[in-house]
């Protein structure tokens, strides 16, 4: 199955694959290298937000005026965060914002919160409550977020302040948040939101060529050997990054590596120097480390859709 859907990917000339693991051991034996890393938070009620000002106002909407509004929220952060997808109208209407009983799992309603500013959408929240236990003793009120945005950093704070204020709540429970995200700093209590870190994206370079020349870099130069692929002999040799251009090369490595260890760097959420500190790559010119690090750095990838 592996095999035919690389081969499909060469195929199409796609220079890249990437997928959620639905098993973390598989993927690294063809060629995949785990690229980003996620946060899961289940906050208890007393994991107080630290006050601050707010910058937006909120209120409940319905889901035609979500599918107008929500879509622009996200599509601004896609423009800065690597790692992201692009929604279809028809993604959004089906898979983001349906809520046909069967997909509530117990829970209430989809809530629809936007957070605008000056009049105009800069974040959002969709989550439902849920309500767990027999009696008005064990009663447990449980906010479930299935997903909550800013398009900036004030916006992001005021989106999870909300959330984590709502009344009569014991828990607020989010899934797959970037590793840089601010909650961690915005509560008084960092341990009462039980953060938990989940593999996330896994990234595969099919044409190795096309994809170290389809992404953006810092200033800087590196030469990188992919030294193994399993499948795809082409992608084994020296290319080299320097001025925002990559072409081939027949000099001496700065480092070397796997194709599987390219993938995870190609985001940037992965640093060489942690691949390096796990036996991945190897430092052939002293230095070559951080070099890399400065051009392929980039904020953490993100990506909110499991596929």
């Amino acid at each position: 199955m592996m095999d035919a859907q690389l081969a499909d990917v060469r195929q199409r000339e796609e220079p890249i694959a990437a997928l959620w693991a639905s098993e973390e051991t598989i993927y690294g034996r063809y060629g995949y290298g785990l690229a980003s890393l996620s946060l899961h938070v289940d906050a208890e009620r007393n994991a107080i937000a630290i006050p601050g000002e707010r910058t937006t106002t909120v209120r409940l909407i319905d889901d035609e005026d979500a599918l107008r509004s929500f879509p622009k929220v996200y599509a601004r952060i896609g423009r800065t965060r690597p790692g992201m997808i692009v929604r279809t109208q028809d993604w959004w209407r089906v898979k983001q914002l349906d809520d046909h009983p069967e997909r509530r799992r117990g829970a209430g309603p989809l809530v629809r919160a936007l957070f605008e500013r000056d009049g105009k959408p800069v974040g959002y929240a969709l989550y439902r409550l849920a309500q767990s236990g027999s009696t008005p003793e064990d009663w447990k009120k449980t906010i479930r977020v299935l997903e909550a945005v800013g398009a900036d950093d004030d916006a992001t704070r005021d989106v999870w302040r909300f959330l984590l204020e709502i009344d009569w709540v014991d828990r607020v429970a989010g899934y797959h948040l970037p590793v840089d995200h601010p909650l961690p700093l915005l509560v008084d209590r960092v341990n009462k939101l039980r953060l938990t870190m989940w593999d996330a994206l896994w990234v595969r370079l099919v044409d190795v060529s096309r994809a170290l020349a389809g992404r953006s870099y810092g200033p800087g130069r590196v030469t990188l050997e992919v030294t193994s692929d399993p499948h795809f002999p082409d992608n084994v040799g020296t290319w080299t990054i320097e001025d925002g251009s990559v072409k081939r090369a027949r000099r001496r490595p700065d480092l070397r590596l796997p194709a599987a260890a390219l993938g995870s760097a190609f985001l940037g959420g992965i640093p060489f120097a942690q691949l390096r500190a796990a036996g991945q790559v190897e430092e052939v010119v002293r230095g070559a480390v951080a070099r890399a690090d400065a051009l392929f750095g980039a904020p953490a990838p993100w990506c909110a859709e499991i596929f």
